[in-house]
């Protein structure tokens, strides 16, 4: 008998932390017509039940000003902690100093990270 261990953990193309309901929606439909595999959470606490479901290797994109005076940061150290390395503040306005905010890959805009990719691609960024 030799056990094997099988990674039960999705692996998605990303998953998004906003609590704006028009940005998760577009989110939504723009991963259908691209073939995504994503998830959408208008809060850190149904984002935190279903961690155990996700692979180490998923994309975050977290909105800087969440409701209930939440943060995208404070979240993202949270994901950190907990073994998640690629994180992103998805905000058209955070300012966040590199010292205190090392473990965030980035700010990126809030349009799905395949739309920005197809952007780069052809040139019209």
């Amino acid at each position: 008998f030799i056990p094997v261990e099988i990674n039960s953990k999705r692996r998605l193309d990303a998953v998004l932390l906003d609590d704006d309901e028009m940005i998760r929606t577009t989110w939504e439909q723009s991963a259908k017509r691209h073939q995504q595999q994503f998830l959408a959470f208008d809060n850190e606490l149904d984002l935190y039940a279903k961690l155990h479901t996700l692979d180490f290797e998923t994309k975050f994109f977290l909105d800087s000003r969440l409701g209930n005076n939440s943060r995208g940061e404070i979240v993202a150290r949270n994901l950190f902690k907990l073994g998640y390395r690629k994180l992103y503040i998805s905000s058209g306005s955070a300012d966040l100093s590199e010292d205190d905010y090392k473990f965030i890959l980035g700010v990126v805009s809030k349009a799905p990270p395949w739309i920005d990719a197809e952007i780069n691609e052809h040139g019209r960024k």
